[in-house]
């Protein structure tokens, strides 16, 4: 077989390049954000078991408790703060 014989399987390779290019592309893609949104849920659980940990000997208020209770399970909170008339 020489030279001739491989040409097709030369072209058929090349015509085929792109395509696998891309289908890689798309499964790194994929996997990078199942990551993200996997080591997301581990740190929030983590953070959340620890937090708990903390708070069970800490000494808080009952309205401290209960606004902690009201944030398990979020990252960020947004601060309640009192109207300026009320202060």
């Amino acid at each position: 077989m020489g030279a001739q014989g491989l040409e097709p399987w030369t072209r058929l390779i090349k015509q085929h390049t792109g395509i696998a290019s891309g289908m890689n592309d798309a499964v790194a893609t994929i996997a990078s954000l199942l990551a993200v949104a996997i080591f997301g849920v581990v740190a929030l659980q983590i953070s959340a078991g620890a937090l708990d940990q903390e708070l069970a000997t800490a000494a808080l208020s009952a309205p401290a408790r209960t606004a902690l209770a009201g944030a398990e399970g979020t990252f960020v909170t947004e601060p309640v703060l009192a109207p300026l008339s009320e202060r």
